[in-house]
Parts: structure tokens; sequence; C-alpha cells
């Protein structure tokens, strides 16, 4: 094997890739790179079984070839080297040869043959989506992710296709608050689908910097990939149901708040550092169209703050577990927060002034 090509677009694929190496002493071959060139494209592909890319690069191909290399040893050396135009890898007698204007190194190389194939998913189903609308989709609900293993179905993001809307729809909850985004999309084959995004995938795809404004999504029954350009991003499929979450969202409220984002949000941060071991906020209205934000702690002290807002409905007072309620909050596009509640434990609907469709519930953590 040996190809020529840019430094720089060299250094941000195999950061890439570094992500999707695994860590197994059984399968040491996972924390591996493997190198495939052939037509004049260098193609990067990383697994850990559970994820997967298949990264492309065009180069000028002197000779085809794959090789298995340590994704570790040899992102750190590739990110140290300056950033000159054109790197030389190339195979020499079971080592890496990498030649830049000014520096020559020898990394040895693992057995290429040990390397797992990256799944193909065989399915005509996909959709296609904007790259920027859906990453922002991802961002408003993976907050809600839950992180423990008690139920698996809500260890990622819910992704599904409403037929009436044309949309698609991503959910996460972790049984305390629930957030959902919808976006539309650009094209689909497919009445209607659903799956469940693991939540460290979904990280990846946030983290994903791509030039396309536009990807694709094939799905299968077990894999889904994502695929930008010719970059592939390949993930399994979290197994089991997610939860009828549409039942649980209130029809109807008593109380009706609009207020500006930014100063609920500033107001929270303040009045979270004389919090709980709870990490409680109090929010309760005694009078038409002001907020009071009040929190103590029996060691350090009290704080409250006073906010102008839009109010219409009965009086209230309600805690909230102040990091998640500030998720919700920050999620919004800016601009007005329209908050919906009933009493001070049913769940509470938080609504971007500018965006319907998002919303985030969040449920009281205990009776005031």
């Amino acid at each position: 094997m040996k190809c020529i090509l840019l430094l720089h677009s060299l250094k941000k694929k195999i950061s890439l890739a570094e992500r999707f190496t695994g860590k197994n002493i059984t399968l040491p071959i996972l924390s591996n790179i493997l190198f495939c060139v052939k037509n004049q494209i260098l193609h990067i592909r990383a697994t850990n079984l559970e994820i997967a890319c298949d990264l492309v690069l065009h180069c000028k191909e002197e000779k085809d070839g794959i090789v298995a290399v340590q994704a570790n040893s040899l992102s750190s050396y590739i990110q140290s080297l300056p950033s000159e135009n054109k790197i030389i890898l190339e195979e020499k007698e079971g080592s890496l040869i990498i030649k830049t204007e000014t520096a020559q190194s020898k990394v040895l190389l693992a057995q290429s043959s040990d390397f797992p194939l990256i799944p193909k998913i065989e399915s005509k189903n996909f959709f296609t989506f904007s790259v920027s609308e859906f990453k922002n989709a991802l961002k408003n609900v993976i907050s809600a992710v839950s992180t423990t293993q008690l139920k698996p179905e809500l260890n990622g993001i819910f992704i599904s296709f409403n037929v009436e809307e044309n949309s698609l729809v991503c959910v996460a909850t972790d049984t305390f608050r629930l957030a959902e985004k919808k976006i539309k999309l650009n094209k689909i084959k497919s009445n209607s689908f659903s799956f469940i995004l693991p939540l460290r995938f979904s990280q990846e795809l946030i983290r994903f910097e791509t030039d396309e404004e536009g990807g694709e999504c094939v799905y299968g029954e077990a894999q889904v990939l994502f695929r930008f350009g010719e970059d592939e991003l390949i993930s399994n499929i979290v197994q089991g149901k997610f939860p009828h979450y549409q039942s649980i969202i209130p029809k109807k409220f008593d109380t009706h708040i609009e207020i500006d984002s930014q100063k609920i949000i500033e107001a929270i941060k303040s009045t979270s550092f004389f919090s709980s071991k709870l990490q409680d906020v109090c929010i309760r209205c005694e009078e038409k169209n002001v907020i009071i934000i009040h929190s103590e702690n029996s060691e350090i002290g009290e704080t409250t703050v006073s906010l102008e807002a839009i109010t219409e409905g009965k009086s209230f007072q309600i805690s909230f577990n102040y990091k998640f309620f500030l998720d919700g909050i920050s999620a919004l596009s800016g601009g007005k927060a329209k908050i919906f509640l009933n009493n001070e434990s049913s769940p509470v609907l938080v609504r971007d002034g500018n965006d319907p469709s998002f919303i985030y519930l969040i449920m009281p953590i205990k009776a005031v």
C-alpha cells in the first residue's frame, strides 16, 4: 500500500476514526484503524462492534493495499505534525512508513485480516435530511437520555416518522423529563419507521464535522447507517420498545407563563448556588405577571429572584431539579419561553416561543 494525500484532511479523519475504536482484551484489533487504498481512494475504518465508521479521502494512489495500525499512537503522532501540504503513507515489511517534507517515521502494523467486517445494511428504506437541522434536533433532546441501565430502551434517542406531518420526530426521556423535537425531511422511502439511536452514537453524530448540507439515513432491523457525502457512520440499534410517551403529556393546563428565556436561565443559575442536596429550586407565582425563584440551603443560606412575566391562570408553587430545568430552557432557540403547568405534582411543559416543533416535559421533584 502506498498513497499521497493532504495532511490536514488526514488529521480530521483520523481524529474522528479514533473515537470509533474499542478497547477489548480478547479482541485487541479493535484498537486499530484500518487503511484501505483502492482506485485513488483511502478508506479509513474503525469499529468497537457497536458503532463503526468508514471515512473517505481522495488520494494519489501509488499502490493499493490494506493495513491495520494502532489508532491512539497514530492519531497522536499525526496530530503533532506541522500542517504541511502532503503526507505519504507506505507499507514496508510489516510497518507503515509516514513521510512529510521534513520528517519520516515508522509505525508497526497489526494483522489486517483480524479486523472485523464493517456491517452492510441490506435495506431499501431510507430518508434524507438537512444536516444542520438533524444535528440540532439531536442536541435539543440528548440531555433527556437515560444513563442508567435499568431500562435499556431509554438509553438512546427514539427516531420515528410522523406520516401526517411528514416530519422526523426525535424523543428522549429518563422518566424525570422528556424532550421532543420535530424536523421536516427532504426525501423518504418508507411508509413509517422507528428505531432507537444509542446515546454514544448520537453524541458522535452531533460532533461529526462535515461540509455536506444534506445527509442520508439507511436503516434495517438491527443497524442504521448515516451517510454524509462519501463518509458513513454505522451503529447497532438499541433493542426494546420505547414507551408510548404521548399519553403522559397533559392536554390542558391551569397556568400559562411567558417569560424571557435568557432571564430565567440567569435567575435559575444564580439561585442554584443555594440549592440543597436535591438540587432543587422553587418557582412560585403569587401575583399577576411576576414569578419568584427561590432556593435555600440550611448550611449556606437562601436567595430569591423576582422576574417579570406574562402569567395567566392560577397561582402556584412548585420545585424542580434546577439542572433538568436548565437543560430544557437552554435548548430553546432564544426569545420567549412558554411554561404550562397544573399543580405541584403534575408534569410541566416547556415550549419555545419561536419554535413550536420543540417541547420539554419535566416532573417536579417534590410537592411543596
